[in-house]
């Protein structure tokens, strides 16, 4: 379960560890996913992190691209993970919704939103899609560049 610096990947017997510590799920805030889940450094691996299960953190494909490539950082602290994106705290969130209608319809209803045929009628006139206004609006950075 120690691999320290000797080996930079995850072994199969740590990966089933951290499965079966972190719920079988990522551990990314709200994130639902339970496929395609990667075993990933809490300090990186080029900072001098240890392949040793107190410093992985199972997360699905697509946060450990945001991590890597926009910047964000993972703190371990009183035993759970803390989220950061560049300058930010990722706040916490409940646990991911069961994707039943009758509860997701229950959930609509207690706060009051109307969901109808043209709830998810588009705006868009045709245009090309800008990918950095998008980011901004959900708050993630511009990707950062690959170091050659």
């Amino acid at each position: 379960m120690y691999l320290g610096r000797s080996h930079r990947l995850a072994s199969d017997a740590q990966v089933r560890a951290l499965t079966a510590r972190d719920g079988e799920r990522c551990q990314f805030p709200g994130c639902p996913h339970t496929r395609y889940l990667n075993a990933h450094h809490i300090i990186p691996w080029e900072l001098g992190g240890t392949t040793d299960v107190d410093n992985l953190i199972m997360i699905c494909s697509f946060h450990h691209t945001v991590v890597h490539d926009h910047g964000y950082r993972i703190h371990r602290v009183k035993g759970r993970c803390e989220f950061q994106r560049p300058g930010t705290l990722v706040p916490e969130a409940a646990e991911p919704l069961s994707g039943k209608a009758e509860s997701l319809v229950e959930m609509h209803t207690r706060a009051g939103l109307h969901i109808n045929h043209k709830t998810i009628s588009s705006k868009w006139q045709g245009d090309n899609l800008d990918i950095d206004y998008v980011l901004g609006l959900l708050l993630l950075p511009k990707r950062i560049p690959a170091a050659a």
